[in-house]
């Protein structure tokens, strides 16, 4: 592989998620990103993300961690990606880039500006490419190794592309945002609330659920 994604090898260490979403949001405070998740930030409490994966609830729990500039947010693999009403909520005047993988090997990479979708692909496909400004990232994805062109039928023709796919979009985030994650950033204490249970929409169901400790 190229070089650029080797610092994010830790998102494939055991003790943090194996199929998750991971949201980094410009210029919103946590309460606010839990706001626009359809959380109640009034019933979040402080949990760190083994806490979180020990949790009954644990499905329905997002962590946000505010990063100075932009927040970040985790949370289980729902569904395919962010419904139409929550994209256009979470990033109504700024913008989000979200990465996403699931027990399928699909690794999926999310830009949106103030509701409009940039750019939107997935790794085991990357040639076929979605949004606004669908080219805008090319040069940055050849940089890390991530090649804008190939498809690939099933994800066991490339297996190690498939295993560090999901390293490749976290570099490429790091690349829009300026935002070097780490894995003692995403597994300390954060503020975590229950967003509503899933939709065919994704994220927009109104209402939510307080964290019950156990």
């Amino acid at each position: 592989m190229s070089v650029g994604h080797q610092s994010y090898a830790w998102i494939n260490e055991p003790g943090l998620p194996v199929y998750y979403r991971i949201t980094l949001v410009r210029g919103l405070e946590p309460d606010e990103v839990l706001r626009r998740f359809g959380a109640d930030p009034r019933t979040a409490r402080s949990m760190t993300l083994e806490e979180r994966s020990l949790h009954p609830q644990s499905w329905q729990l997002v962590c946000v961690h505010d990063l100075g500039g932009w927040t970040v947010a985790i949370e289980d693999d729902w569904h395919d990606g962010p419904g139409a009403n929550a994209a256009a909520a979470l990033s109504a005047g700024t913008e989000l880039v979200t990465v996403y993988t699931n027990v399928l090997a699909h690794h999926r990479f999310t830009h949106i500006v103030d509701g409009d979708v940039r750019t939107d692909f997935d790794a085991l496909d990357a040639g076929t490419r979605f949004g606004s400004r669908p080219d805008r990232l090319t040069d940055a994805m050849r940089r890390i190794g991530l090649d804008p062109r190939p498809e690939f039928d099933d994800p066991d023709d490339e297996p190690e592309y498939v295993v560090h796919a999901a390293a490749m979009l976290l570099a490429l985030a790091e690349e829009v945002t300026g935002v070097a994650l780490t894995a003692e950033m995403l597994s300390g204490p954060a503020l975590t609330a229950a967003v509503p249970e899933p939709a065919t929409n994704g994220w927009s169901t109104p209402g939510s659920r307080e964290i019950r400790a156990h």
